[in-house]
This record gives structure tokens, sequence and C-alpha cells, in this order.
């Protein structure tokens, strides 16, 4: 049995440095970078440095990970992230797979339309309201609203273009025509290569600042579900699904891989239960 290996901070560095190269060889998104650095640091710190691979030691950073009271989902994110730095950066395959975790079958967050043109509505900046709105007539990930760009914008077909969405792949959805007005006013202003959105101070905006005024904006519409901005997009998905789009074209709007990933949102519309009355 080989005696640990236990990495130097400069090391240790390097090997962080590598899983980065990695990352960004295998076009993962700037959101996966960022969560496997953390995590795989937050390991090696666990292990003192040690980067020999060890199923019995994984398990037991997962474990410690759990007793933080971390969800099934985020335990998994780190599960994939060691995985993905032992088998890219060390060279060496998980000789006993650790099963993911159980995650919650829980119904995902729909807002109503109504909730939505509260949502609207109550969000006094414009520049905020019509981030809301983009997000919901297109679909999109609040990553994906934040990088949006006047050149992504066609106006005349009313579709938007995603570069770089999630898994580093490209592509097209719709937008409402409603939007128009507004964007052409933004486009007076901005050149083809400016954000539609930027902070005061240049650049993107955060998407913690944008989570932010629409947390407000939940709690001055009185809606009280534990929506998120990703909500939107649950949203769109299901609401586009009870207009009568076909699976495949949401599928394809929203830029899933899998079409199992969009079957989840044939879940929430189920239109037949309006129809049944309580016995109350």
């Amino acid at each position: 049995m080989c005696s640990p290996s236990y990495l130097s901070p400069t090391i240790m560095r390097d090997h962080l440095i590598k899983l980065e190269h990695e990352i960004m060889l295998k076009g993962y998104s700037k959101n996966t970078l960022h969560i496997y650095l953390y995590c795989v640091k937050k390991f090696l710190i666990f292990t003192e440095g040690s980067v020999n691979y060890d199923a019995e030691v994984v398990k037991l950073f997962i474990i410690s990970r759990r007793e933080l009271g971390l969800s099934s989902s985020s335990t998994n994110l780190y599960l994939q992230a060691i995985k993905f730095f032992y088998r890219y950066v060390r060279g060496i395959q998980f000789k006993n797979p650790i099963s993911l975790a159980v995650t919650n079958n829980k119904l995902t967050v729909v807002l109503t339309r109504e909730d939505i043109s509260k949502l609207i509505e109550v969000t006094e900046n414009k520049k905020y309201s019509l981030m809301i709105s983009l997000a919901y007539s297109s679909g999109l990930r609040i990553s994906e609203v934040l990088n949006l760009k006047m050149k992504d914008i066609d106006l005349h077909n009313s579709l938007l273009t995603v570069r770089n969405g999630k898994g580093g792949k490209d592509r097209l959805t719709i937008f409402s025509a409603k939007l128009h007005e507004q964007l052409r006013s933004i486009f007076r202003e901005i050149s083809p290569s400016d954000f539609i959105f930027p902070s005061r101070r240049g650049g993107k905006l955060t998407s913690r600042s944008l989570q932010k005024v629409f947390n407000n904006s939940l709690f001055r519409a009185g809606i009280y579900k534990d929506a998120t901005f990703h909500s939107l997009r649950h949203s769109f998905a299901t609401h586009m699904l009870e207009n009568g789009c076909s699976i495949r074209h949401v599928q394809e709007l929203l830029g899933h891989k899998d079409i199992r990933t969009t079957q989840r949102y044939t879940k929430l519309t189920k239109p037949y239960l309006k129809t049944i009355q309580s016995p109350l």
C-alpha cells in the first residue's frame, strides 16, 4: 500500500490550476468551473492535502458535508467534482464507486400567469422588470439573462440567441413581441457588443443582485411561494406545454440535452385537476 501523498500549498495550488484547465477544456460553464474548484479545495483541506484515492476518506468527507446540513443535491455536486478531480487531474478512476445521494422528489415551483403579471407590475425599475419578462418569455436561466447582448436579439423574428449556455452550447429561443419597444429603447443607447443589462459601474450585473430584486418583488406582490429567479424558466416550460407546444419543441427552446429533463414538466401540467371538485 502506498504511503499518503501530501501537498504543500504551492503544489495544491498547481493541482487546482490543472483542474481549472481540465474543466475549461471540457467546455463546462463558468458556474460549474467555480463550483468544482470550490468543492475540490474544500476536499483537499479536509484531507490535509492527501491526494491518494481512498473511498473511505471520500465517504467521510461527504458525511461531513451532510452533517453541515447540506442537501443531497449539494453533496452530489461535491462528489461529482471529486470524481472529476481524480479522473482528469490525478488520472485515477474510483475503484469503489460511491453512489450519489437520492435527491428529494419535490415538485418544481411554478408561478401562475397571474403571479408573473404581478411580479412585473410591482418591479418599478424598468430594467429589472424587463429582465423578469425576458426570463419568463424565453425560458432563460439567470446567467443567460445577464449575458445577453444587443447582437443576440432578433427583433424582426422575435428570436433570441443564448450564447455559451449550460454545457457551453448556443441555442435559439423565442421572446414576446410585447417586449419589442422596451428593447428598442435600450438599443438606441448601446452598441451591438454591449451587455443589454449592465451594472451601474459597467460590465455585467451579478446574479446575486438580480435574485435580490426578484425576492423583493415576490414580497411586494404578496407571493409566498418558495420561488427563485429560476422559477421563471420552470413557469415558461410548464405554460408552454399547457398551451399545447410539443415537448420536443420545449426541449429545444430550453436547451435540454436529454428529453427526460423536459418531461418532468409534464408532471406539473395536469389540467384535469381543475375539473375535479373537493368533497368539502
